[in-house]
């Protein structure tokens, strides 16, 4: 019991006294560089005992204050200690208090203290390593040895990625000029322009349309024939007032009225808000374009003449420019 409580109360006070023997007393120790084993010691506590000196509080007080002991139970066990030990060096010149070192009786009649081996107390805010030293001139060959491995790294890096930096703009031009290549409207498909291909299908549509409105219309005029006059002047004034409501109505729209004129078709659309956009293009573009509407379709006129057989010789004119154009009489 008594050496396990000298440990304790040296872990927490640095200094013990053993009545009629001596003091124990824990010491600061500063980092030091064995230059044997070329380390560098971190700070350490250690150990040392003083014989015959009683100038630290005794073990009997700490472990009365600190433990609740009976003073005289511990005063006993502290002579039967002593008593131990005195027989231990009788029989072999010296004894041992374990965790803290060895006692042997010198010439002079005291003792000296010997602290066991490999015993030390790092300090423990540091809680700094042994560390081993090396040259400045070892440590600056490693850094530089260090750079250039980095430096050979990034130049294999930039080996590699230069071709495919170079490589992958290539690929994509080439692959967008065989696009272009193998078809001819891929442009215009690529800025979202029209092809002459669906020119040519919007204008045969509305050539279509036109055909089926002369079928209608003659078939209206066989009709009238076949009806009383009566019904022919009704339907003259229905015409006439459908004409006059459509002029009405289509003033406000920029839509042309009808002339009984040869116009140059090039375009068709469902809604009057597409022909005037395509309007305003060739109208950029020079041209001077009108809206006809016919039925519920919007045809877009590029030129008009009184005579039929000019109009159909600048449909022809127009071909390379508006494929498919053709004449509407309005």
């Amino acid at each position: 019991m008594i050496e396990k409580a000298i440990c304790n109360a040296l872990a927490s006070q640095k200094k013990i006294t053993l009545p009629d023997f001596g003091t124990f007393i824990i010491s600061w120790k500063s980092a030091s560089f064995s230059e044997a084993d070329t380390q560098l010691n971190p700070p350490q506590e250690e150990i040392s005992f003083e014989y015959g000196i009683e100038n630290g509080e005794s073990i009997i007080d700490y472990l009365v204050k600190n433990y609740g002991f009976e003073r005289n139970v511990i005063d006993a066990s502290l002579q039967e200690f002593l008593e131990n030990k005195n027989h231990d060096l009788e029989s072999t010149g010296s004894f041992d208090i374990e965790g803290l070192g060895s006692f042997s009786q010198n010439e002079e009649g005291t003792f000296d203290f010997e602290k066991s081996e490999g015993y030390s107390i790092e300090y423990p805010i540091l809680n700094i390593e042994k560390v081993e030293a090396v040259s400045l001139e070892e440590e600056q060959y490693d850094e530089n040895a260090d750079e250039d491995e980095i430096d050979e790294e990034e130049k294999e890096r930039k080996r590699v990625m230069t071709p495919l930096l170079v490589a992958i703009p290539v690929i994509i031009i080439a692959v967008i000029a065989a696009w272009i290549f193998l078809d001819k409207d891929a442009y215009k498909k690529f800025f979202g322009e029209k092809s002459k291909t669906e020119i040519a299908q919007e204008n045969t549509e509305d050539l279509s349309e036109s055909t089926d409105l002369s079928s209608e219309e003659e078939d209206l005029e066989e009709s009238v024939d076949n009806t009383t006059i009566e019904e022919n002047d009704n339907q003259i004034n229905d015409v006439a007032e459908t004409k006059t409501s459509n002029k009405n109505s289509t003033s406000s729209k920029s839509v042309s009225t009808n002339t009984g004129s040869y116009h140059v078709i090039i375009g068709s659309f469902n809604s009057l808000q597409s022909a005037e956009k395509r309007k305003s293009e060739l109208t950029k573009s020079g041209y001077s374009p009108k809206i006809l509407e016919n039925g519920s379709r919007y045809r877009l006129s590029v030129s008009s003449f009184a005579n039929q057989a000019t109009a159909k010789a600048k449909a022809k004119s127009l071909q390379n420019a508006f494929p498919g154009a053709w004449v509407l009489k309005y």
